[in-house]
């Protein structure tokens, strides 16, 4: 199992208390949160190699996760990206993480990755209007793209995070530019 922004390893806690046997290499930006993970993932359900690494910045310079990271195609049987693709800027540097995940897994592997269509939900759609208005007068941010804003973290308004809301054509749209023809 590849894992891109695994955060805490909540992927690898699932595998491991239902008793499913893996090997998973889990990459994240923040070394102390995938520490923390490790101990509620069992020992004799799999082993977890940890990679400390930026996966934003081989993105937003146009190179493909793999060369950013050393990975070799042909590697996993399986590759998620779970509660992180939001969290990229830009609709290419999303699509390049996508297609790399693809090019890291083996012949009949699988590719998950989740999509946070959060302007569904009026609340946090309001929300996060209002906190990307802040964002855009304290920093005299550039143009966004459609779908993006500043969010922010855990009641503190000196906290901003990019998240992206995905809408279903982009969804589809994506899903067939990377579909084999």
């Amino acid at each position: 199992v590849l894992d891109i922004g695994c955060g805490n390893l909540r992927f690898e806690k699932y595998l491991s208390a239902r008793g499913v046997p893996f090997e998973a290499t889990c990459v994240d930006n923040c070394e102390a949160l995938m520490r923390e993970g490790l101990g509620d993932v069992s020992p004799t359900s799999g082993a977890v190699h940890l990679v400390q690494a930026d996966v934003m910045q081989p993105l937003m310079d146009g190179l493909d996760v793999k060369i950013g990271l050393g990975l070799l195609p042909d590697s996993f049987d399986v590759a998620v990206t779970f509660g992180f693709l939001h969290h990229i800027r830009g609709s290419d540097c999303r699509e390049r993480l996508v297609k790399s995940l693809g090019s890291l897994i083996r012949p009949g592997g699988l590719v998950a990755v989740s999509f946070w269509q959060f302007e569904r939900d009026d609340r946090i759609l309001a929300k996060a209007q209002a906190t990307t208005e802040v964002a855009r007068s304290k920093f005299a941010l550039e143009a966004l793209e459609t779908g993006d804003y500043l969010l922010g973290w855990q009641r503190d308004e000196s906290v901003f995070r990019y998240c992206h809301s995905f809408l279903e054509e982009e969804i589809s749209d994506l899903s067939e530019r990377l579909s084999p023809d």
